[in-house]
């Protein structure tokens, strides 16, 4: 993820996105959200779709997960 971050940031990021700065940006989502996601697992409502395989495949995960 941070290469592409940093690819990202070669053809278009800010000045300010540097190794360092996406890996605080990263460490900071992963610290604020864990706690968003674990109230909402308790409650059942998270799902894990496995994003690695092809996009029809991730299609099918996110529609029977949402759908009843």
């Amino acid at each position: 993820m941070l290469e592409r971050c940093l690819k990202r940031a070669e053809t278009g990021g800010g000045s300010n996105d540097t190794a360092d700065v996406i890996k605080n940006r990263v460490q900071e989502f992963v610290k604020n959200s864990v706690e968003v996601k674990d109230f909402y697992s308790d409650l059942n409502k998270v799902h894990t779709i496995d994003a690695t395989v092809g996009v029809s495949e991730v299609y099918e995960q996110t529609k029977n997960a949402l759908l009843p």
